[in-house]
Formats: structure tokens, sequence, C-alpha cells
């Protein structure tokens, strides 16, 4: 009986997603006429929760490490048919249907899932192999506690959230947010963005709009030089929470559109490039991408739709739709800014979603495949 490949690369929320969903509702209704196995290419064994890293940083007492990383193998032990190799994709070859894997394997696929996201410039936000991850996480988080100043670059959520939860817990710091924009959290409101700034100003963070690091270097005295235009300041701790850019390097040039993301059908999310029959692509790294999890949150059944009808299966195509354009950004732990559809909720309704816990109750939901049932 021959095998149909399904490759999945990415073992963080949006390859793990499209693993459950296929494994629970697609692989079963299959003709038994054929065998199918997923593989997904990952070069981690613990999934990554981000959202939730800002309070790990600043307050590993209220949300541990090990909360944000948990375990894909237990995620995945109840089934059969999947398979994880422990690397990182470095090629593809279209006209063959193969994956070079960091490893030194090669691995064929019939159908490959796209969801490698973002890189950053701080791996801090990047899935790193997992003890680095936990031993970095640690040592900033001593760094911040044992410094005087900490400058974090990036006017974003990441950047908003971590320099709130740094001033929430440690009061008597200075803490400054540089932006690259005229405003935080520039994709929101400007009464949202005003907001905001309030919030944090009442936590003592101080911002510094317009201002991009240009350079940083470290001095004698054991500070970091911290260059942004013509801002010049010494800082005992520098975070980069600026934005990401697609992890899309290794795919083929053919594949990816001007910015680098994968060229997708926007409703569909197949490929659209040349060769890209039985090509998909989810979340941070697809042309269609907000920026949000609820690109995963409500795509998964697009993309599963999508192979499920490559495959044969008679099936309404499920198509993607985001429902609505919105973003809760935590600002401590009581509250933040929420926008929905161009409306501005009220903070209690940002620390019901989001600021009690930074979701991390979300993290099983997701990786655990409870979500997707």
């Amino acid at each position: 009986m021959s095998t149909h490949e399904i490759v999945i690369l990415g073992g963080n929320l949006g390859g793990l997603a499209v693993a459950h969903y296929l494994l629970k509702h697609v692989v079963p209704a299959l003709p038994k006429s054929r065998h199918y196995h997923i593989t997904v290419i990952t070069p981690n064994k613990k999934a990554f929760f981000k959202i939730a890293a800002p309070r790990v940083i600043a307050a590993p007492s209220k949300i541990s490490t090990s909360q944000i990383l948990p375990s894909i193998d237990t995620a995945f032990s109840s089934y059969t048919g999947i398979d994880f190799v422990h690397g990182r994709a470095t090629r593809i070859d279209p006209s063959t249907g193969t994956i070079e894997v960091s490893i030194g394997e090669s691995v064929k696929y019939d159908s490959l899932v796209i969801a490698t996201g973002s890189k950053y410039a701080s791996d801090l936000w990047n899935s790193i192999e997992d003890d680095a991850m936990e031993k970095l996480y640690s040592e900033v988080h001593e760094q911040i506690s044992k410094a005087q100043t900490i400058l974090i670059a990036g006017g974003g959520a990441v950047g908003v959230e971590l320099a709130a939860e740094v001033a929430e817990n440690f009061p008597s710091k200075k803490v400054t947010l540089l932006t690259g924009s005229a405003r935080p959290l520039p994709r929101l409101s400007e009464k949202s963005s005003r907001r905001a700034t309030q919030q944090l100003g009442s936590l003592g963070v101080r911002i510094m709009n317009n201002h991009r690091v240009t350079s940083q270097k470290k001095t004698g005295a054991g500070t970091t030089k911290i260059t942004a235009g013509e801002f010049e300041e010494d800082t005992d701790v520098f975070i980069d929470a600026t934005g990401g850019k697609p992890n899309s390097g290794f795919l083929p040039s053919s594949w990816l559109n001007e910015n680098g993301y994968v060229t997708v059908n926007k409703e569909t999310l197949r490929g659209t490039g040349p060769e890209m029959e039985n090509v998909y692509a989810i979340g941070e790294v697809a042309s269609y991408t907000t920026g949000s999890i609820l690109d995963i949150q409500d795509g998964v059944k697009a993309l599963a739709s999508s192979i499920a009808i490559d495959l044969g299966l008679k099936r309404k195509q499920v198509s993607y739709k985001l429902f609505v354009k919105g973003q809760v950004v935590s600002i401590g732990s009581r509250g933040g800014v929420f926008n929905l559809g161009g409306w501005s909720l009220p903070s209690f309704f940002v620390w019901l979603l989001k600021s009690r816990d930074m979701m991390i109750g979300g993290a099983e939901k997701y990786i655990g495949g409870a979500k997707w049932d």
C-alpha cells in the first residue's frame, strides 16, 4: 500500500494546530486504499507559547518558563500516524518534493504545510532549542533583577507588554520604551494608543517615539550604548522587541512575494506560486497574515479543508475569513487596551481575556489539541 506523506514545517502553534486537526478530522475520513502519514519538521521538542512570554521574563514566579514550553510529545501521545524530525528545513526542491534538514536527513513530501512563523532579532521571541530557551529566559530575568535601567526597543504589542510587565514588577527601576512610530501600538486607533500611553505612564514607563535603534555596543562598564538617530544612552539591559520577518529564507524564491511571505490564496491558503501544487501555508509566514493568533485560529479549518479536497474528499471548501480585525494588548496585570473592529473596549475586557494570566490557560488547549476537537 502506498503512503501519502503530509509534511508540516514548524512545530509551534500553527503547525501543531494543523497536525491536530488533520489527525482528528481529515485523515480518519480518507480512503483506506492508501496510507496517510504526517511528519512534522521542527528543531524543538517543546512548543513555545509566546503570548505569555513578557510576563515570564519579568515575573517567572507568576508564570514559569516551563508553562510556556509544553512538551510536543505529550500533546501528540494519543495519535498514531505522525512522527517528528528534530531539525530545521534548510532547502526545498519542488521538482522532487524533497526537503533537506539540518541534521543531514532528506524528507519527501506529497503535501506540504509551511508554518515556520517569523524570525525575530532577539531569540527571546524565537523558537530556539529547548534548553537554550530556558537558559536565556533565566539569564534575562536575572539581568533585569540586578539592573537599574532597562531599555526596550519596539512599539508593537510585545514591546508594550514587556515594558509594562517589567515596570509593574520592578517599580524602582527606570524603564524606557523606544518606538519606531509616532505613537506606540500604531496598528490600533489613536484613542487606544493614547490610552496605552497613559497606562504605561502610570506604571512609570518613559516612552520615546520615532526612535529606531541603529546601533548597540557593549561598554567597558558592562552597560550597552544604544543609538537611535540623535538619541544616545547607556542602559544596564537592552531588549529588542521589534517585529519579526517571515521565516522563509530556505524556501524557493518563486514561492515568496516581495516581502518574503509565502504566496497563498487568502481564502483557501493554497500556495499560488509555481510548483506549489499541494503546498499550503498558515500563520505569520503566509501572505494573508495580519500578525494575530487569529490568523491560525481562523485559518486551520480552511487549510485542512483544502488538503481534504485536494486528497479527494467530497467536502465543501471552508474559506478563511477574518471575522473582525482586533488586537488585545495587556499593560500589566490589571488591564490594557482592546480594539475590535474599530471599537475601543474597556480595560476590564483586557483583564478578562488576557491580562490576568496572559492566556496561559489557552496553551493547553492550543498545543494539547482540545481547541481542535
